[in-house]
């Protein structure tokens, strides 16, 4: 009887287990204790040696009580598993629930004007960088053909990181800015000696 209960509650936890249940019945007969042991040992993911010690049991006494022992920690294995998948399943709902949620403020958002995408901030940063700027020709050609480009990528691609990391770099640069050269070589050798002696 306890084999009978503890194949039951296996049943709930692990639905496989019902169609070899069912040809074990139309093949088999519970009132035969041996047969019962041997279909039960089956269902559990126990080791060759281990069921192999079962089989080897000749008195059905035995034999029953350490496929039973075997099928507790089936059991208990069956419920650990289920237990987690259930945790795993609530922590990627609750995931996918806050995703969406996100997603669905920052349209509303974009909607009623209060925040720009990633696309538009993006691209406004970079406009904004050279606006003052003044960008060679070659150059400007550059950052507008990257940022038409930035324009229809995905912002989720690589391509998107790599483009925005161009233009980054591309608008950080001090175009138009030029120092005053100073071509005296005794104010550079003694501003060299002042942090390293004998150059």
């Amino acid at each position: 009887i306890s084999i009978i209960t503890t194949i039951k509650e296996l049943l709930k936890l692990n639905p496989l287990f019902k169609e070899e249940l069912q040809i074990f019945l139309g093949h088999s007969d519970f009132t035969e204790p041996g047969k019962l042991a041997d279909f039960a040992v089956a269902l559990t993911t126990a080791g060759r040696e281990e069921l192999q010690e079962i089989l080897g049991t000749f008195d059905v006494q035995d034999r029953i009580d350490k496929t039973l022992v075997l099928l507790k920690k089936e059991l208990d294995l069956s419920k650990l598993q289920s237990s987690i998948n259930q945790k795993i399943e609530a922590t990627i709902s609750k995931t996918q629930r806050e995703f969406f949620l996100r997603e669905q403020l920052k349209t509303i958002k974009r909607e009623l004007g209060i925040e720009k995408d990633d696309k538009m901030s993006d691209t406004e940063k970079f406009q904004e960088r050279i606006k003052d700027k003044e960008v060679p020709e070659d150059v400007k050609k550059v950052i507008d053909d990257e940022l038409d480009k930035l324009g229809v990528l995905d912002t989720q691609s690589a391509e998107y990181a790599v483009s925005r990391n161009y233009l980054d770099w591309l608008t950080v640069v001090p175009w138009g800015v030029n120092s005053k050269e100073n071509h005296n070589l005794a104010e550079a050798e003694k501003i060299l000696e002042e942090d390293h002696y004998g150059l």
